[in-house]
C-alpha cells in the first residue's frame, strides 16, 4: 500500500507476520511492527488501518490497528466479536471512511462498520440485532457513487435483501427488500457512473440497476446488435472508462466477449424538465395510489385521454398504452411491475400533458 512516498506490506519476519516499509531501496526497507496475521492495509483518513490477529484468536483476523508508518505510531484500535466467522470480511472505502463486515464485541451480531481511524469515528451501521432474520449473514460490501451497499441474507429462511448506507442511521436502509417464498441472490455487483448494476439469481435474464433509493431498481434489456442468438447468461462485469464489458453465453456460440455503453435513461430532455419542474398532479388523479394491482387514471376535468405511458426513476419507458375508448379514465394492471416508484405522464386529446408519481407496493 502507497502511503507517504513508500510502500507499506505484509510479511513474514523472523516472528512471523509484520508490518513493513520500504522505498524501493535495501537500506530504506525496514520492519514497522510485528502484527499476527496481517492481511489487509488500507490508506484512510491519512494513516494506515489494518486488519490483523493479535488477540490470542483462532477464529481469524478481528483486530483493527492504525499506523502513521513509524513504530511509536502504531497502534491497536478495536477488537471485534471473537467467534464463529468473527474474521473482518469485505472492506470498501467511501468519503475517506474504511467500511467493513465483522461482528460485534458482545454478542457477536454480524454488522457492518465504518472507520476514519480513529476510536471515536469509528460506528456501527448495521447489525443483526435489529433485523428480523433469523440466521442473518453480510456480504458482497461495496462503494458505488454516494452510497456503500451491501447484501443482506438469510440462512434459516434464504431470504436475501440488498442494503445501503450512507455513512448516516438515517442513510442506512434497504433497497430491494425480501421476497416472501423466492429464494433469490444478488450477484455480480459493478459500479458504473455512479449507478450499481448487479444480477438477481431470481430475475436471471436482465441486468438490474438502481442508484441506491430505497425500493427504486429498473430492469436493463442487453440486446446485442450483431448477432442473431439470444443471450441466456451474463456475468463478470468490468468497467473500463466508458465502457461494461462482460461474459455472456448464448446458445448458438458458447462464451463470448461483449461490450456495451450503457445508457440508463430513455427520456428527452423535455421529459426530464417536466418531470423535475412541474407539479401536474391537479389534472389527474391517480387511485389507489399505493397500489398492489389496478391503478385508475381519471382527468380532474373531465378531459379526454389519450394515452398514458409510465416510466421508472431512471427515465426508461416501461409502458405505453393507447386509450381506445376515448374516454377521461383509464385503468391499468400493475401485477407485472416491480415494488417502487414510478412515473405517469398522461397525454390528453387537447395537447396538454399531465404526470404524477405512482407507488407500487
Amino acid at each position: 500500500m502507497s502511503y507517504q512516498g513508500a510502500i507499506y506490506f505484509s510479511a513474514i519476519g523472523d516472528n512471523g507476520f509484520a508490518l513493513f516499509r520500504t522505498d524501493g531501496t535495501i537500506s530504506g526497507t525496514s520492519k514497522i511492527k510485528d502484527l499476527n496475521r496481517l492481511e489487509a492495509i488500507r490508506v484512510v483518513n491519512n494513516k494506515l488501518v489494518m486488519i490483523a490477529e493479535t488477540s490470542g484468536t483462532t477464529y481469524g483476523p478481528h483486530d483493527l490497528w492504525v499506523s502513521d508508518g513509524t513504530t511509536e505510531g502504531t497502534n491497536h484500535l478495536m477488537t471485534f466479536g471473537d467467534n464463529i466467522d468473527s474474521d473482518i470480511q469485505d472492506m470498501t472505502i467511501l468519503n475517506d471512511e474504511l467500511y467493513f463486515i465483522a461482528k460485534e464485541p458482545s454478542p457477536f451480531y454480524k454488522a457492518v462498520y465504518k472507520t476514519n481511524g480513529t476510536l471515536e469515528g469509528t460506528k456501527l451501521m448495521f447489525s443483526d440485532r435489529t433485523h428480523p432474520f433469523i440466521n442473518l449473514d453480510i456480504s458482497q460490501i461495496m462503494s458505488c457513487g454516494d452510497y456503500v451497499y451491501f447484501q443482506v441474507h438469510d440462512e434459516a429462511s434464504s431470504g436475501t435483501e440488498l442494503w445501503k448506507t450512507d455513512g448516516t442511521a438515517a442513510g442506512t436502509n434497504a433497497v430491494l427488500n425480501n421476497e416472501e417464498d423466492v429464494y433469490n441472490v444478488f450477484t455480480e455487483l459493478a459500479c458504473f457512473k455512479e449507478n450499481l448494476l448487479f444480477k438477481q439469481y431470481a430475475y436471471s435474464d436482465k441486468l438490474w440497476v438502481t442508484k441506491g433509493k430505497s425500493n427504486e431498481v429498473s430492469a436493463i434489456d442487453i440486446n446485442v446488435t450483431n448477432g442473431s442468438s439470444e443471450l441466456r447468461l451474463t456475468y463478470s462485469f468490468t468497467m473500463v472508462n466508458d465502457h461494461l464489458f462482460f461474459q455472456g453465453i448464448t446458445t448458438e456460440s458458447g462464451s463470448e466477449l461483449y461490450v456495451t455503453t450503457p445508457v440508463f435513461s430513455t427520456l428527452g430532455v423535455d421529459d426530464h424538465h417536466f418531470f423535475e419542474t412541474h407539479n401536474t398532479e391537479k389534472l389527474i388523479h391517480i387511485y389507489p395510489n399505493p397500489t398492489t394491482r389496478l391503478v385508475n387514471i381519471k382527468s380532474i376535468q373531465d378531459t379526454q385521454i389519450q394515452s398514458f405511458e409510465i416510466f421508472d426513476l431512471l427515465g426508461k419507458s416501461i409502458k405505453n398504452q393507447e386509450n381506445k375508448i376515448l374516454s377521461t379514465a383509464m385503468t391499468f394492471n400493475t401485477s407485472k411491475l416491480l415494488k417502487g416508484i414510478y412515473l405517469i405522464k398522461v397525454q390528453f386529446f387537447n395537447g396538454n400533458t399531465a404526470s404524477a408519481k405512482l407507488i407500487v407496493n
